[in-house]
C-alpha cells in the first residue's frame, strides 16, 4: 500500500501538517469532500473552532441532499462548543431522525435543549431513550444535568448514581454529581467526586473545566490550601480559551521575592474578577518597595480609575483578540513605551501568596479611589430629587445562560424594595433594561435613571456616583464591586456557596460590604425580603455616615 502522508498525519496527530495537506488537495481538487472533512477535523482540534464550523459547512454544500448523519453529527458538536443551540438542537434532531438508537446524538440533542432552558422536551425524549437503552450510563447523566438545571440537585444525584452504577468509569457523571453534591452544600462530598474524577479526562477543555470546578468548590469549603494550586487552571491551557500574553521578561512565581523588582501585573478573566483581584495590588506595592516599579494592564474602561487610586503606577490599557484560534490580550501603549520590567504576573497569581486563608484578607480593603468633583456632582444631582435616602439598585448580568440566570433574583422579587416610599431608588442597571423599567412603570413604581452617564463603559463615573449613593444594591458583578472597592456601602445579593466567599458568611474580598444570599436557588422572595427588613433597620439609623 502506497503511504498516505493525510491519512498518516492524522494517526500522528499532527494537526498543522494535516491542515496544509488537505489544502494543497483542494487547491489541486475543489470537489474533494474526503480532504475538506479532513480540514475541518484538522482545524477542530487546533481550537479554531469558527473556522472549522464553515468548513464543515462548506462540506454539506458539496455534498448531495439528505447528506450523510455523521457529517451533520460533526456540525452539531461544533455548533454546541460554539453555544450555537438553537443551531445545534437542530441538527442533533436530524441525526436522530436518521439514526433513532444513535446515543450520543440523543445525549447532544438532550443537552442542547437544556441549554436552552427547554427542560421539559429534553426530560421528554430521553425518557423515551431510556425506555429503549435503560442500560445506557450516558443518558442518565444528561437526564441528571437536565434536571439540577431544572434546580434540583437532589432527584439529580438518584441520576448521576445510576449512570455510575452502570458504568464506574463515566467521568463526566461523576463531575456533576460532584457538581450537585457542592449545590446542596455537602462539599465533602463534592470534592470526593471531583478528585475522583479529575484526572480522567483527556480533552484539555474537560481538564481546565473539572479542575477549576474543584478550585472553586474547595474555595467554598475554605479549603484554599487545596484551591489555590488548582485555581491555575483558570487559564485553561491548550484550550481555545487559553490566553496569550506578549511578554519576553519570565513569569513571576510564587514565593519569588518582589522587593525592587520591576513588575507588570495583568489583569485577567471577566471585569468583575480584574477589580476583585485588584485588591490584591496594595500588598504587591508593599512588597516592591516602590510603587513606581509597578506598571499596571487593566480593562481600558479601568484605566482612569486605576491611574488615580495606584498614581505612581504606570497603568496601560490591555486589548483582546482572536486570531486564527488564538486569543492574545495584547499591551500597546506599554510596547510603545518599551517600559523595562523584570518578571510579569497575572493579578490572581498573588492570591496563594496573600490570602492563603480568610484570616489574612484585610480588614479594610477599599482601594479605588473615586473623583471627588464627580462624587459631589452626583451628590448635588441626588440632593436635588427629595430628601430620602438614595438606593442604587442593578438586578441582571448580560451574559445570560441557564446556569447564570439561576444565580440572580427575578426582577419580579424587587417589587417589594420598589414599593416601599422611604427611599428613592436610581438604576444602575447597565445594558438593555427598557423591559424591565417599563414593567415597573406600568405598576407605578419609579426607578430614575440617572442622566449623561453611561452605566456599562463610564465606571470611572459610576463609581464617583456609587459613592454618592446611600447603598447600592445588587449581585456580584462588576458594579457591586466597583462599589465595595472604593469603599461605598455595598449590599450584595449573591447565591449560595458562592466561591469568593470561600465558606464565610460575609465577603473577605470586601469587609465592609453586606452579603445577601438565599437558603436556596428556589427562595429568592425569602432573602429579598430580608434585604428589605435590613433596609428598615438601616434606614431609621443615620444611614449618612
Amino acid at each position: 500500500m502506497i503511504p498516505d502522508p493525510l491519512t498518516d498525519s492524522i494517526a500522528t496527530g499532527d494537526w498543522p501538517k494535516v491542515e496544509a495537506l488537505a489544502r494543497v488537495r483542494l487547491s489541486l481538487k475543489p470537489d474533494d469532500t474526503e480532504a475538506r472533512r479532513y480540514l475541518a477535523l484538522a482545524l477542530e482540534r487546533q481550537n479554531r473552532l469558527p473556522e472549522a464550523f464553515g468548513t464543515y459547512q462548506a462540506l454539506l454544500a458539496h455534498l448531495p441532499s439528505p447528506p450523510p448523519s455523521d457529517i451533520v453529527h460533526d456540525l452539531a458538536r461544533l455548533a454546541f462548543r460554539l453555544d450555537h443551540m438553537d443551531m445545534a438542537e437542530k441538527l442533533y434532531r436530524f441525526v436522530v431522525h436518521a439514526e433513532p438508537d444513535n446515543v450520543a446524538a440523543i445525549a447532544g440533542l438532550a443537552a442542547s435543549q437544556r441549554q436552552q432552558m427547554k427542560y421539559d422536551a429534553a426530560i421528554d425524549g430521553l425518557k423515551i431513550a431510556l425506555d429503549a437503552h435503560p442500560e445506557t450510563s450516558e443518558l442518565w447523566n444528561v437526564l441528571g444535568t437536565v434536571v439540577n438545571a431544572k434546580n434540583d440537585p437532589q432527584t439529580a444525584l438518584t441520576f448521576f448514581d445510576e449512570a455510575l452504577r452502570l458504568d464506574a468509569d463515566n467521568h463526566q457523571a461523576r463531575f456533576h454529581r460532584g457538581i450537585a453534591h457542592a449545590e446542596l452544600g455537602d462539599f465533602n462530598s463534592s470534592l470526593n467526586d471531583l478528585f475522583a474524577c479529575i484526572d480522567g479526562f483527556s480533552d484539555p477543555s474537560n481538564i481546565a473545566s473539572v479542575r477549576l470546578t474543584t478550585a472553586q468548590i474547595a474555595l467554598c469549603a475554605g479549603k484554599t490550601d487545596i484551591a489555590w494550586p488548582l485555581y491555575e487552571a483558570r487559564h485553561k491551557t491548550g484550550t481555545a480559551m487559553e490566553v496569550h500574553y506578549p511578554f519576553t521578561a519570565p513569569r513571576w512565581q510564587t514565593g519569588q521575592p518582589l522587593a525592587g523588582q520591576r513588575l507588570f501585573v495583568s489583569a485577567e478573566q471577566g471585569l468583575g474578577d480584574e477589580i476583585l483581584f485588584g485588591t490584591l495590588i496594595p500588598d504587591v506595592i508593599r512588597d516592591l518597595g516602590d510603587e513606581a516599579l509597578l506598571s499596571l494592564g487593566v480593562e481600558p474602561r479601568l484605566r482612569s480609575l486605576f491611574a488615580r487610586s495606584f498614581p505612581k503606577a504606570h497603568v496601560y490599557a490591555h486589548r483582546t483578540r482572536r486570531e486564527d484560534g488564538r486569543i492574545s490580550r495584547q499591551f500597546d501603549d506599554f510596547i510603545e513605551a518599551q517600559t523595562p520590567i523584570d518578571q510579569w504576573a497575572l493579578m490572581a497569581d498573588f492570591c496563594a501568596t496573600y490570602r492563603p486563608t480568610p484570616a489574612q484578607f484585610p480588614a479594610h480593603n477599599a482601594y479605588l479611589k473615586a473623583d471627588p468633583a464627580r462624587v459631589s456632582h452626583w451628590q448635588n444631582w441626588l440632593n436635588r430629587l427629595d430628601d430620602r435616602p438614595k438606593v442604587g439598585i442593578l438586578w441582571k448580568s448580560l451574559k445570560t445562560d441557564i446556569i447564570r440566570e439561576r444565580y440572580y433574583s427575578p426582577f419580579d422579587d424587587w417589587e417589594i424594595l420598589l414599593r416601599r416610599e422611604d427611599i428613592t431608588v436610581i438604576s444602575l442597571q447597565y445594558g438593555d433594561a427598557r423591559a424591565e423599567l417599563d414593567a415597573a412603570a406600568a405598576r407605578g413604581l419609579q426607578i430614575i435613571t440617572p442622566p449623561d452617564i453611561d452605566l456599562k463603559d463610564d465606571l470611572d463615573d459610576l463609581c464617583a456616583l456609587t459613592c454618592a449613593l446611600d447603598l447600592t444594591l445588587g449581585p456580584a458583578n462588576a458594579t457591586t464591586n466597583i462599589a465595595a472597592a472604593a469603599g461605598a456601602r455595598t449590599w450584595i445579593i449573591t447565591s449560595p456557596n458562592n466561591w469568593v466567599q470561600m465558606g464565610e458568611r460575609h465577603y473577605p474580598w470586601y469587609p465592609a460590604a453586606t452579603a445577601f444570599m438565599p437558603h436556596d436557588l428556589s427562595s429568592w422572595d425569602e432573602v429579598m425580603g430580608r434585604v428589605d427588613q435590613a433596609l428598615t433597620n438601616l434606614i431609621s439609623g443615620p444611614y449618612r455616615d
